[in-house]
């Protein structure tokens, strides 16, 4: 029988992926993120909003009515 040999080639990770590893000293001294620092100073921005829905229902109150004057 012929049996398949996969063979894969690893190398070694950079060291800024070894997540097992101790922060260096570098990033350490970074401040932390919070909730709160993340949305200091951020405007809220005026959306627009789908009217989709509203002609969904438009649609399923118009075959409504169309049906009961089908039958009127």
């Amino acid at each position: 029988m012929i049996f398949s040999r996969v063979l894969h080639y690893h190398r070694a990770y950079p060291r800024e992926y070894a997540l097992s590893g101790n922060v260096s000293e570098s990033l350490d001294a970074l401040p932390r993120l919070s909730e709160v620092g993340l949305r200091e100073g951020l405007r809220p921005l005026a959306a627009r909003r789908s009217v989709a829905s509203w002609f969904y229902l438009g649609a399923l109150a118009l075959l409504l009515i169309g049906l009961f004057l089908r039958r009127v």
